[in-house]
Order: C-alpha cells, then structure tokens, then sequence
C-alpha cells in the first residue's frame, strides 16, 4: 500500500478516535448504536451529553457545506435571489467531480458505480470485488482526488530524475 495512503488513512482513524475520545471524556457512554458525527452538545450538562445524542441531520451538513462553501470563496450569498437554483448543486458537485475523476483516472466502472453507492444491476450477481480491489482501483484516483500535493510533487519529482539522466546518457 502507498505510504500517503497509508498515512492519510491513519490519519482520518486518528481523528475520529480523539473525536470518540473526547465524546467519552465527557461522559457519553458510547455503543454500537451511537451515532458517528452527534450534534453538538452543552459539556456542562452531563444528562444531555449521556441521554440526548442525536446523529446530526442532512439539513445540518447541508448549512454546513454551504457556509464552507461561502467561507472558501466558492460561492457567493446572492442577497437579491437566494433561493435561485445555483449552476452546481451544492453535495451533487462533490459526486460529479468525484466521478469525473474516476473515470479520467480509468477506474473499473462496476467498482466506479458502487463507489458512487449505485446498484450495478445483474453484474451484482456475478461480480463482488473484494475490499482490498476495491481500494486498488479506488487509489488510481487518490492524487486527483486530494488537496494535499505530496504526492503529486513527488511523482513529479521521479519523473524529472528519469528525463535527466535519459537527456544525461
């Protein structure tokens, strides 16, 4: 597995456990049942915290992404029409640039749909990729997919040595 993949990954676990971490600390009791990402809670009132855990809603995520959105200079607030329908919507922009770049990047297109959470009709039946191809064929697109360079500056990198010492022999 590539190292920045790798490190990517225990990254966004390490998150998610301080994340649990905390919520725990606090007093929530934590179970199977448990919502990953709850609302937001008073840390001063302990029956909240313990017996009040909500998972947060679509429409929260949807406030969410918009004010990011606005903060990132993505979008602008139109304060004459705000309710007018916008060029991209807002999550589906995600899942369009999300498919795009499989497909650019040549990603098997039964793992492509169900990447996109798709059904892949009778090919179900017959076909079942395990995790490991799945994320194989997913890691064709990781550099298009992530803001981080790294990667991208160091296969850049490679391939610049490879031209110099071809123009040097």
């Amino acid at each position: 597995m590539n190292s920045t993949i790798l490190f990517v990954l225990l990254n966004v676990l390490r998150f998610f456990d301080s994340y649990l971490e905390y919520r725990t600390k606090q007093g929530e009791k934590l179970t199977d049942q448990s919502y990953l990402i709850r609302e937001q809670f008073n840390i001063n009132d302990l029956e909240q915290i313990r017996n009040k855990s909500r998972g947060i809603s679509t429409g929260t995520l949807k406030i969410m992404l918009h004010t990011l959105l606005i903060k990132a200079g993505l979008r602008t607030v139109d304060h004459i029409n705000p309710h007018k329908q916008k060029e991209v919507a807002r999550a589906h922009g995600f899942r369009k640039f999300f498919t795009t770049q499989l497909v650019n990047c040549k990603v098997n297109p039964e793992i492509r749909e169900m990447l996109l959470g798709h059904k892949i009709g009778l090919a179900s039946c017959y076909y079942r990729p395990t995790q490991e191809e799945m994320f194989i064929e997913y890691s064709k697109a990781i550099d298009k997919l992530t803001i981080n360079p790294a990667n991208r500056l160091k296969e850049e990198v490679k391939t610049l040595k490879i031209e110099k010492n071809r123009l040097i022999c």
